[in-house]
């Protein structure tokens, strides 16, 4: 790693509490799915949590635009993040956390589509056999963990916009 050594600070954002809130009841709702007691896909939870996710998620980028390049807000265009100027700020559970909530989403979600996890379109008034509950709960679920793992990290440990540029350890 080029430049100095970032050390890891917590910074208490709204976005990231929310984030954080987010992932834990991500978590909570995907270990269910493991004890046979999954949130119904009909529940008005499984609902918010899926448009709260997104939203945040997407929320996230506009703020990473302008963290990357602080003139970005007067040109428009794709984002192109340079991950690896990122990973000073987080601490290595961080990481840790990141790569296994990768890894299992990317596995729910592949074997959603191979047939390997049951999982179903929820149609409005429909019952659903308690395998299809399970599948689309859990990988609903896995997703959710990644959606707001993202925002969670970074606006919990990535510095604001106000630190000067050499103290973010900006990349060029």
């Amino acid at each position: 790693m080029d430049g100095p050594v970032v050390q890891p600070k917590t910074r208490l954002t709204v976005r990231g509490v929310l984030g954080l809130i987010g992932c834990l009841v991500s978590a909570w709702i995907h270990a269910q799915t493991y004890r046979g007691q999954p949130l119904h896909p009909s529940h008005p939870l499984f609902w918010i949590m899926g448009i709260g996710a997104i939203l945040l998620f997407f929320a996230s980028f506009p703020a990473l635009r302008r963290w990357r390049d602080p003139d970005a807000q007067d040109r428009p265009g794709l984002i192109t993040p340079d991950w690896r100027a990122l990973r000073p700020y987080f601490p290595t559970w961080a990481i840790a956390v990141a790569v296994v909530t990768y890894a299992n989403a990317f596995i729910m979600l592949l074997l959603s589509l191979t047939g390997g996890l049951a999982a179903g379109q929820v149609r409005s008034g429909e019952v659903l056999p308690p395998e299809l509950v399970v599948g689309t709960v859990r990988v609903h679920s896995a997703l959710w963990l990644v959606f707001y793992l993202v925002p969670f990290l970074f606006f919990t440990f990535v510095p604001p916009l106000n630190v000067p540029l050499q103290s973010r350890d900006r990349a060029t």
